[in-house]
């Protein structure tokens, strides 16, 4: 399995350049079969990210900023995993739930 963890502030540039990371880890370490992972972390609920979209990052491909081709793979298997984290009195962040997210 390859994962990414990454703060989600609910803005679709925060995962996407994240799913395209996992894809390309996928190809460059020639592991073709594994499953991908997508953990973002929100500090209480936010707007949810475009799961359809970012799946189809790892259908379909994409091209990278040194215009590299990265083709689709796993055929499109990525799963996601939202841990919202809530603020507590004194200041700081505490895990309060993980849900599964981006199914079907």
């Amino acid at each position: 399995m390859l994962a990414e963890f990454e703060r989600y502030t609910g803005q679709r540039k925060d995962l996407k350049p994240k799913v395209e990371n996992l894809l390309l880890a996928q190809h460059r370490w020639e592991v073709p079969d594994c499953k991908l992972l997508m953990a973002y972390w929100t500090e209480g609920l936010v707007s949810l990210p475009d799961h359809g979209e970012l799946r189809s990052v790892v259908s379909s491909g994409f091209t990278t900023s040194v215009r590299e081709e990265v083709s689709g793979g796993n055929s499109g298997t990525i799963q996601f995993l939202q841990f919202v984290m809530t603020k507590g009195r004194d200041g700081l962040l505490r895990l309060t739930g993980i849900v599964v997210r981006g199914n079907g």
